[in-house]
């Protein structure tokens, strides 16, 4: 299904609803929100191949649901559920947003156990939460979070977070 509204209208209704998060709800519908996965998916991994490996599913949820209360996107089993707030995100925070909930997917085939194993083998003190990466406060999000930025831009992580760097590569 094609959207209807032209793409600089469609930008400027993005920006407004980017710009005015109380109006989100209300301009959602405008937008037939999730209307693209395919194309975004293949842009996705076009910019970053290397995830295409994992391969899980993804969903896109439909205008209306997951708004209140619910984040841009979650991984759940097997799949990655993209919420509407995902669309109104720039490409960029998409893709990292993506990335991170891979690393959720990634990290689901194994146990906590073995994350906080495989953190201590590599010097890194998983219950020493003021010192996870990226400011986050359980070892699930901050992996995450490090498995997207390995992808995304490794030689951030590996400048501002070497022992992470060799977790995502462990854990893979």
């Amino acid at each position: 299904m094609t959207n209807p509204m032209s793409k600089g209208l469609r930008t400027a209704v993005i920006r407004l609803a980017h710009e005015n998060p109380e109006l989100r709800e209300d301009l959602l519908p405008l937008l037939k929100i999730g209307t693209d996965l395919d194309g975004f998916l293949e842009g996705f991994y076009r910019r970053h191949p290397s995830l295409r490996v994992y391969k899980p599913k993804i969903v896109s949820k439909a205008a209306g649901s997951g708004v209140h209360g619910h984040p841009e996107a979650r991984q759940s089993g097997n799949e990655i559920w993209l919420f509407p707030k995902f669309w109104l995100l720039n490409v960029g925070t998409r893709d990292f947003v993506l990335a991170h909930e891979i690393g959720h997917f990634v990290s689901s085939k194994g146990s906590l156990a073995d994350l906080i194993r495989k953190a201590e083998e590599v010097g890194i003190d998983p219950w020493d939460t003021g010192s996870l990466p990226f400011g986050q406060g359980n070892m699930e999000e901050a992996f995450a979070d490090a498995f997207a930025t390995y992808f995304l831009d490794r030689n951030e992580l590996k400048n501002r977070y070497p022992a992470w760097l060799k977790l995502v590569e462990n854990f893979q």
